[in-house]
């Protein structure tokens, strides 16, 4: 084991073991290569096992001393190499004269061959293995000659031409179609409606109603007429009778306060996961803009107000946005801001009035004496339910309370949707804020 016939340097294993890698180890690129991997299966066992232990040392280059090998392996591994230099070359001859009008450097079927990772064939002259070279071994011992494959692969090569393949694309290949993202849903656009807002030192809740009444021949149908202690919210059907109430009303003995809506910007919210204080959110809100909104920063981006959620550290904030940046968000921000290594989800905001201790819609905190579950309707906090089904307490569907599907919760979402310089086509949802 220690005499010289046992030493290979490295400069000499260096393209082996690059060559029988490329052969053994890896997946063959060629038909015919893999064949010949196939019917040198014997020796390549013994190869590749040798190799695997050459390759770490070569490539880690952890020494540059002689590397021993058993002595009975050098002269098959050599002829491995010779057999498999042998079967390379009469792949690439082949495929150099199977067509003058094609480039076979270019073939993507057959790998150009790699003349840097050759063996001399003269160093194997001292071995007396050049007469191995036109000659390959099958799995049962016995020679089959080099002229004998040729014209078998040659007769294998015509056969492939004359059959018809079905070209299919790829299923691995993954098609870059625009996603919608999962908190979009579409929208049924409403017709603006024409709003006259009513308070003032006179004004008391229930009013309004009588006013109305004498005055209805003169402004028509009335759409709707939403009384709160503070202020009445008057809904007509056009602009001139919606000019003709605010003269009425302005016209009655009393000190009533009576104007037209004034609409406001689309606002969104997101949810933040982290303590933060009021003096902090504007300089977070420039950070996002400037990460998110490259393209928009000269367009309006101001908070319009934020609260915490109670129990939680979680913080929303709403932001009263231009309406070009809402439409860039839906369409193509995918309603997601990036925002600290987090991904933030965006919800449009509105002044919706939800009960959470009846789940109505159409006011806020009720005095009813039982709570009715947000999920199921039953008789329970919704933390405490057990149900398998949902069953919203306001319409009776097949969801939760304040679901995005509700009929009731949408009239709801459409009544503040009048009140915004905006036209929905889309909305943005999630049941978690």
């Amino acid at each position: 084991m220690s005499s010289d016939k046992n030493k290979i340097d490295k400069k000499t294993i260096e393209p082996l073991v690059k060559l029988i890698s490329s052969l053994f180890i890896n997946e063959p690129a060629h038909e015919d290569l893999k064949t010949t991997v196939n019917t040198l299966n014997p020796l390549g066992v013994k190869a590749t096992n040798l190799f695997q232990m050459m390759r770490t040392v070569v490539f880690r280059q952890e020494t540059k001393k002689e590397i021993l090998v058993d002595e009975f392996m050098i002269p098959q591994i050599k002829q491995v190499i010779a057999i498999i230099q042998a079967r390379q070359a009469a792949v690439n001859n082949r495929n150099s004269t199977a067509s003058t009008n094609n480039d076979t450097t270019t073939n993507p079927i057959v790998p150009d061959h790699d003349k840097s990772n050759d063996v001399d064939p003269d160093k194997n002259k001292e071995d007396d293995l050049s007469s191995e070279h036109d000659n390959s071994i099958t799995n049962d011992g016995s020679v089959v000659s080099q002229s004998d494959i040729h014209t078998s692969t040659l007769a294998a090569k015509r056969k492939r031409a004359l059959e018809i393949y079905d070209i299919v694309k790829p299923k691995n290949i993954r098609l870059h179609k625009p996603t919608t993202p999962n908190n979009v849903y579409n929208w049924e656009p409403i017709a603006r409606k024409f709003v006259v807002y009513v308070s003032g030192k006179d004004y008391q809740e229930g009013m309004l109603f009588s006013i109305v009444e004498e005055a209805k021949e003169s402004f028509g149908t009335i759409i709707s007429l939403e009384e709160q202690k503070s202020h009445a919210v008057l809904i007509l059907e056009d602009e001139p009778k919606r000019k003709i109430a605010i003269e009425v009303l302005k016209s009655s003995n009393l000190q009533l306060e009576v104007s037209e809506a004034q609409y406001r910007r689309p606002i969104i919210k997101f949810e933040i996961n982290f303590p933060i204080t009021e003096d902090e959110i504007n300089p977070l809100l420039q950070e996002i803009k400037n990460f998110n909104l490259k393209n928009f920063t000269d367009l309006w981006f101001k908070l319009f107000k934020f609260y915490k959620i109670k129990g939680t550290q979680y913080t929303v904030i709403c932001v009263s946005v231009d309406p070009k940046i809402r439409d860039y968000i839906a369409d193509e921000g995918k309603a997601r801001f990036w925002c600290r290594k987090k991904n933030l989800i965006i919800a449009d905001y509105f002044d919706t009035r939800k009960c959470y201790v009846c789940g109505q819609c159409g006011h806020w905190k009720c005095k009813a004496r039982q709570r009715i579950c947000l999920k199921c309707s039953g008789l329970h906090k919704k933390a405490s339910c057990k149900s398998n089904y949902t069953l919203c307490p306001s319409c009776r569907g097949p969801h939760e309370a304040f679901d995005i599907s509700c009929p009731k919760f949408k009239e709801e979402v459409n009544r503040d949707m009048n009140n915004v310089d905006y036209v929905y086509y889309n909305i943005m949802w999630t049941p978690l804020f």
